[in-house]
């Protein structure tokens, strides 16, 4: 499939949408050392969970030509990762940040707000850790507990949800709203979040060079 795109298409990057790619680690080397022995003209780019990453395959991923890693963070709270059964520490998403920075790929973080649990301490967890971490860039959505999850089944103990399937949309508007939370204080922090992020002297000196 990929020499199709890349000499019937001359398609020159794949975003790869699997969010398990780097678990199954042979079918990741093998896909690395195909492109590297064929010298496939191509760049990419992938989703991955924060407890998949091992240092050697970074080298080879960056080798291959991986140009980018998309992490989920989803939240600074360790409360809210235990809640949701993630089973990540804090230390992990860090961790994993620090070796791909290392390895030179270019990292974006996807966090999410409105989770249950959720208050202005864990907003605030969540903002420094985005902060702190050598991340490249940081995405914010929003939770949507979506019709047939788990937590859709018991989102009513945790808070209040619009029933419209037309505004269960991470991007946009929160459609659940914590208890203890309101919209406006959700839709507040999203901002809040982005521009503390963007606007360190660090990402704006970047952004010049």
């Amino acid at each position: 499939m990929v020499l199709i795109l890349v000499k019937t298409y001359n398609i020159r990057y794949l975003r790869i949408n699997d969010d398990n790619f780097l678990i199954f680690r042979k079918r990741l080397q093998d896909f690395c050392d195909w492109i590297i022995d064929e010298k496939i003209p191509i760049k990419w780019s992938i989703f991955t969970r924060v407890d998949s990453i091992y240092e050697d395959d970074l080298i080879l991923m960056k080798k291959a030509g991986c140009e980018q890693i998309s992490l989920g963070i989803e939240s600074g709270s360790q409360k809210i990762h235990n809640i949701e059964k993630k089973g990540i520490k804090i230390a992990q998403i860090i961790q994993a940040i620090d070796k791909i920075s290392k390895i030179g790929i270019h990292t974006v973080g996807f966090g999410i707000i409105g989770h249950p649990l959720e208050s202005i301490q864990t907003l605030y967890q969540t903002m420094l850790v985005a902060i702190n971490s050598k991340l490249n860039d940081f995405k914010v959505l929003y939770m949507v507990p979506y019709p047939g999850s788990e937590l859709y089944s018991f989102h009513q103990k945790y808070g209040t949800l619009t029933n419209d399937w037309r505004k269960m949309n991470a991007y946009q508007d929160p459609c659940f709203i914590p208890f203890g939370l309101t919209k406006k204080e959700l839709q507040k922090w999203r901002k809040k979040i982005f521009f503390r992020f963007y606007l360190r002297p660090r990402k704006i000196g970047r952004a010049h060079v």
